[in-house]
């Protein structure tokens, strides 16, 4: 095929197979952008999923502000900003060509055009560069234009495209690397040294696994370019002269290389990946060998899905080649070597991309990490696979044309057996499961507020944004969206490697912000960094984060002397630092009774450090398993907990028997903060209460230690405000903003919003997990919503027991009171978890508990 004919058949065939396997994406082009290579609905598209996407997107802006003007060249100013601009002044690659593609297409076609674009193009130049290599060793078009498609429909190239991995569009450096070195050794062409050169720069610049690994295959492939048939009839010494001087441009690119790794390996080895990851870490993300031949519905050893027609197919190929070398081998021995060659590469390659999971538990693997510099950083071992697609299309494009070389002669004969396998080939990556794509925000209100206040103060717009990260989680990129967005240097941001300064001067010195305790210190070093705003995300608060729900955080912001609300926009507000304390209303007021503080702290204390004592089995316990202490000397102790000063701070302890424990609460400076008797003396689980009088943030432990008789201890948890056990008649209203939960709430109206466009189809909302008294309740759940009438809005499910999750499910109806009764048959701790199907906004306003 003609070079003239080849660019617009390879760009027609790479946008035929990027529409087939990237559906909707092609009707949203300008509208969203991938996040996740499985899991999308066609008419389920939300607004701004967290994820690599966003933080690739960033990044992309970011030289699109560069080349805009609207940033200075290579500072990097709204990420991970402590306060002095000079420090992020942060030459590099930055994802060069593509971020470049991307700042054209943004341009032109806005944010989602331009990061689709980009994809597109690092498909179709991966095609053309592959159907190059090809066609330099089989002699048949068809068989190549099947293989060159194949290396594109590949499960490990999509998954690492829709994830927005930047690996994704870096795989694209992989062929022609593989063909500037074919160029350079096997033609002498200076070129191709030169197109290797820099395929390999721009996979440093792009993504350093695919450049690491790039690295690790550039000897192997000159080996077998060395032993493939010569382009040129020469003799062995001029043959080498002339790879040499095709060699030299990589040469001299790879000195400049070599002083850029140097200073990039620096860097890494300041993180906390700089002595290696954890073979058990790694173990967790590396597929298992079961993956290349059966896909999986949802699991990460999809990543190395060959099928079972490859395999099969370099089986009968390799036969084909066997007879071939036999028959002639004087003429047939390079093709020999060079296939045994490349049989054994994809052989290791395959093995080390299963990491511990790998032959002889991962012999190798471990080897391998121990020989080679830097291996040990690599936490996903299948990322090898980068460099699969290129070498498998080679592999089976020979295996092919060998098979169809040992067919009876007749075109017939040939496209019927290219054709079969095809299909099998490629059909079967057809049917990959359907992308999760997001719109994405142009502005946030919020944000804007900060800019806008910030303007008033005559200063740079700076903020800390709540959640607080050590750095490494992906719901940092929203926050970076909205930041370069709005131009607003950030002390948060999102890289896979944390540092370890930024970790402790940074995450450990604001870490209680986020769970609502900003001291005057910690307000003075904000200060001297020039951030006077922070910026709270109600929707981007795991339990993980703070002991309750986030409710309890913007209650405590809210009140806060030395902080001014300034906006909403939806889940985010924005708040402003002041110089002094603002007048505190109310004082000398009646005292309203404090509302709970739903836990995220409960502890089975059969599953806590402890010494001595014998588990026992009760259907009234906790997960029917209960801790029995009746020797002296025998204890359990609570993990550590991170709290704020709370009202009403305690732990609830779950226990019956008859005699006494010592319970004792410790902070993390080893002082103890009070210390109780607990007299135990019924046969019934009852619940007992020790105070936590915390004036400060800390970490605390309670610590339970027997002091006389046999008492037995089921679980604890850790809470506060005033959580009443009903009389019959009475009844408890809970309202919504006090659950742990997602969407945004109006303090005004006590209720919790959320959107179809913006919220997961998941558990949105759940609590209280505080116990009741056992007896008869009447359960109202009262919302207000904007279907239809009879469409399922979502699914209550009632937790009678927070440790088994054991409980009836009603579903939510629009149009529809839920009102029901529940038998509550002992004093567990009682929840209920609401999954919201997104078929319409809703809004929750209250829950009512009233006992019969």
């Amino acid at each position: 095929m003609k070079y003239s004919l080849l660019v617009p058949c390879s760009l027609f065939l790479s946008l035929a197979v990027w529409a087939i396997l990237s559906w909707p994406l092609p009707m949203h082009f300008f509208t969203a952008v991938p996040v996740s290579a499985h899991g999308g609905e066609e008419h389920a598209v939300r607004f701004m999923v967290p994820s690599d996407a966003l933080q690739l997107l960033y990044y992309f802006q970011l030289v699109k502000e560069w080349v805009t003007g609207g940033t200075p060249l290579f500072y990097n100013l709204y990420e991970f900003n402590t306060g002095n601009d000079e420090e992020r002044f942060i030459p590099g690659g930055y994802y060069v060509p593509f971020s470049l593609i991307y700042t054209v297409g943004a341009l032109v076609g806005g944010q989602a055009f331009g990061m689709n674009l980009a994809g597109v193009v690092s498909l179709w130049i991966s095609l053309l560069a592959t159907w190059l290599l090809l066609r330099r060793y089989v002699q048949d078009e068809l068989i190549v234009a099947l293989f060159s498609v194949f290396a594109l429909a590949m499960p490990f190239r999509w998954m690492q495209l829709m994830d927005a991995s930047p690996a994704g569009y870096a795989m694209m450096w992989v062929p022609l690397m593989l063909l500037g070195l074919d160029l350079a050794i096997r033609d002498g062409k200076m070129l191709g040294g030169l197109l290797a050169g820099v395929s390999i720069m721009m996979a440093f610049f792009g993504d350093l696994h695919v450049f690491f690994f790039s690295c690790l295959l550039l000897p192997g492939w000159c080996v077998l370019a060395g032993i493939a048939e010569p382009r040129w009839n020469l003799p062995l010494g001029k043959r080498f002269a002339v790879s040499a001087k095709g060699l030299l441009p990589l040469a001299l690119m790879m000195i400049v290389l070599v002083f850029a790794v140097s200073s990039q390996s620096a860097s890494l080895d300041e993180t906390h990946m700089g002595s290696g990851r954890d073979m058990r870490e790694v173990a967790i993300f590396s597929p298992q060998k079961s993956g290349f031949l059966f896909w999986e519905e949802h699991g990460i050893s999809n990543q190395v899905h060959v099928g079972k027609v490859l395999p099969l197919l370099l089986v009968v190929g390799s036969l084909a080649i066997i007879v071939a070398f036999v028959r002639n081998p004087r003429r047939q021995w390079r093709n020999m070597l060079f296939w045994l060659l490349l049989l054994v590469g994809m052989g290791g390659i395959a093995v080390l991309a299963l990491g511990p999971h790998g032959m002889r538990h991962g012999g190798l693997y471990s080897l391998v990490r121990e020989v080679v510099p830097h291996y040990a950083m690599v936490r996903q071992a299948g990322k090898i696979f980068t460099l699969m697609p290129s070498l498998l299309a080679l592999g089976g494009a020979l295996a092919l044309y060998a098979v169809v070389q040992s067919l009876p002669r007749g075109d017939w004969w040939r496209r019927a057996c290219i054709g079969l396998v095809g299909g099998g080939l490629i059909g079967g990556n057809l049917f990959l499961p359907t992308p999760t794509l997001t719109y994405l925000d142009t502005r946030q209100q919020a944000y804007q507020a900060v800019v806008d206040d910030a303007e008033k103060l005559g200063i740079d717009p700076r903020a800390l944004v709540i959640t607080l990260w050590p750095g490494d989680s992906h719901f940092s990129s929203i926050y970076q969206h909205y930041a370069i967005a709005h131009r607003i240097r950030m002390i948060n941001g999102y890289t896979p490697a944390i540092d370890t300064e930024y970790f402790h001067d940074v995450f450990r010195r604001f870490e209680s912000l986020n769970q609502g305790y900003l001291g005057d210190d910690q307000i003075e070093n904000l200060f001297s960094r020039g951030i006077r705003h922070i910026l709270v995300h109600e929707d981007i608060y795991p339990e993980k984060v703070a002991p309750f729900p986030v409710s309890f955080l913007l209650h405590t912001y809210m009140s806060h002397p030395r902080l001014a609300f300034l906006d909403q926009d939806g889940p985010v507000r924005a708040f402003r630092i002041l110089d002094q304390p603002r007048l505190q209303m109310g004082d000398g007021q009646p005292q309203i009774e404090t509302p709970p503080l739903f836990p995220a702290r409960l502890f089975a204390l059969d599953a806590v450090r402890r010494s001595g004592g014998i588990l026992g089995h009760d259907e009234q316990a906790s997960g029917s398993t209960l801790v029995a202490l009746s020797e002296s000397g025998e204890s359990v102790t609570l993990p550590w907990t991170a709290t704020p000063p709370a009202p009403n701070l305690h732990f609830l302890v779950r226990a019956r028997g008859g005699g006494s424990v010592m319970a004792s609460v410790h902070n993390i400076d080893g002082q103890e903060m009070i210390e109780r008797d607990l007299l135990v003396d019924s046969n019934e689980w009852e619940w007992f209460r020790v105070e936590v009088p915390l004036l400060t943030f800390s970490q605390v432990a309670l610590h339970l230690q027997h002091q006389h008789g046999h008492v037995e201890l089921d679980m604890a948890m850790l809470t506060g405000g005033h959580w009443p056990f009903l009389a019959p008649g009475e009844s408890l209203k809970l309202a919504a903003p006090l659950f742990f939960r997602a969407g945004y709430s109006d303090l005004n109206t006590n209720s919790v919003m959320f959107r179809a466009l913006r919220e997961d189809r998941r558990i949105v909302f759940y609590g209280p997990r505080m116990p009741l008294a056992p007896g008869r309740y009447t359960v109202d759940f009262q919302f207000t919503d904007d279907a239809p009438a009879g469409t399922q809005l979502g699914v209550l499910h009632v937790e009678l027991d927070w440790n088994t999750k054991d409980g009836p499910v009603f579903d939510v109806m629009a149009g529809e009171e839920l009102s029901f009764s529940l038998d509550v048959p002992r004093t567990l701790p009682l929840s209920f978890s609401f999954i919201y199907l997104g078929a319409g906004d809703l809004r929750i306003d209250q829950m009512v508990l009233t006992r019969q």
